[in-house]
């Protein structure tokens, strides 16, 4: 082999060479044209409206859908929970995961129980201010009989020895101060 011939050789080598990496970098540039081209469409699917959303599922890769549903989800669930605290069953259970539903049920049962004890609280309040009344009506009316039975022995007679002399009438007004009891 000559020189000459070594050359050419060498040459058609470098020359396929070449072509072929230009073959390779217009197939690898057609290639990441597409994939930018679908990361577009899969950005414009996900931030677009309804319609393109829908279109989400064929336009993006399997878990960017899944992420993208769990968000929507979120935010549907995060609409339905009023700012108050105060969300109605019903919407909750529509639209909120798992999760967020076993919390939603134990607030509402927690709030049930708040409740419970609230009319307990006020129950309670009730009978110790009715026990309360009757004491104090039970006092007021021990202290009108020893009242009347003061009276009664402060108009008793007073003997020769200076003790009081109660029979007949000073009895029967004792008797009646104390309700019946002598």
């Amino acid at each position: 082999m000559s020189l000459d011939t070594g050359v050419r050789l060498l040459g058609g080598l470098a020359v396929a060479a070449f072509v072929l990496a230009v073959v390779w970098l217009v197939h690898d540039r057609n290639r990441l044209a597409a994939l930018d081209a679908g990361h577009r469409d899969c950005v414009a699917a996900v931030a677009g409206d309804k319609a393109a959303k829908s279109s989400a599922g064929q336009a993006c890769a399997p878990a960017i859908v899944a992420i993208f549903e769990t968000a929507t989800a979120a935010r549907v669930c995060d609409a339905a929970l009023p700012p108050s605290g105060v969300a109605t069953t019903f919407a909750v259970k529509a639209v909120c995961s798992a999760p967020v539903k076993r919390l939603a049920a134990d607030r509402d049962a927690r709030a049930g129980e708040v409740e419970n004890r609230d009319g307990q609280i006020a129950r309670l309040k009730a009978d110790q201010a009715g026990a309360t009344a009757r004491a104090a009506a039970r006092a007021r009316t021990q202290a009108q009989k020893e009242a009347r039975s003061d009276v009664a022995i402060h108009a008793a007679p007073v003997g020769d020895d200076g003790l009081l002399v109660c029979a007949g009438e000073c009895l029967r007004q004792l008797t009646d101060a104390e309700g019946g009891r002598p």
